[in-house]
C-alpha cells in the first residue's frame, strides 16, 4: 500500500520531499528570466530585419507579413531566419517563435540559404550580412557578449 507522497518506480520506492511546479507555477525569478530572453530576442529580430530590409531593399513590415508576398519577401525573410539561426545561434524552434513561423518552414528557409551560397555572389552577400547583423545586434544589446560568440573574419580569395 501507498503511503501518501510516495510513488513506486519499479521496486523502488521514492519518497517527494518537495512538490515539483506544474506549467502554471513560475517563479519570479523564472518570469524574470524569461521576460529578459524575450525581451533579448525581440531585440535580435528588429536588428536582423533593420540588416536585412536595408540589403534587399523592402519594407520591414513585408518581412513581418503573415503571408508569404513577393519572391524577393520570402528570399530576405528566410535570409533573416537562416541570420538568426547561424548568428544569433538560436534553435530553429526559437526562430519558429521568433518569426512566428512553424520550425519546419525555419529548417527549410535555413536549407534553401545554405544551397544558395554555393553562388560566390550571393556568399559574399550573406557573408557582409552576417557581420553587419552581428555588429548590429551587439550594439543592440550593449556588447555584453550574451549575443552570441565571437566568430573570426575569413577572408576568401576570389580567383
Amino acid at each position: 500500500m501507498l503511503q501518501s507522497g510516495a510513488i513506486l518506480e519499479g521496486q523502488t520506492r521514492k519518497r517527494l520531499d518537495k512538490p515539483r511546479p506544474f506549467a502554471g507555477q513560475v517563479t519570479k525569478s523564472g518570469a524574470a528570466a524569461v521576460s529578459k530572453w524575450r525581451m533579448q530576442n525581440a531585440i535580435r529580430r528588429i536588428a536582423i530585419e533593420y540588416s536585412v530590409s536595408r540589403v534587399f531593399a523592402i519594407p520591414a513590415d513585408d518581412l513581418r507579413s503573415a503571408t508569404r508576398g513577393r519572391a524577393t519577401v520570402a528570399l530576405a525573410r528566410q535570409a533573416a531566419m537562416y541570420l538568426a539561426h547561424t548568428v544569433c545561434g538560436l534553435s530553429l524552434t526559437e526562430v519558429g517563435r521568433l518569426f512566428e513561423r512553424d520550425r519546419t518552414t525555419v529548417s527549410h528557409a535555413c536549407a534553401l540559404i545554405e544551397d544558395q551560397r554555393d553562388d560566390e555572389v550571393f556568399d559574399q552577400l550573406l557573408e557582409l550580412l552576417e557581420r553587419v547583423t552581428r555588429a548590429e545586434v551587439r550594439r543592440r544589446l550593449g556588447d555584453t557578449g550574451q549575443a552570441f560568440a565571437p566568430q573570426p573574419f575569413v577572408r576568401r580569395d576570389l580567383d
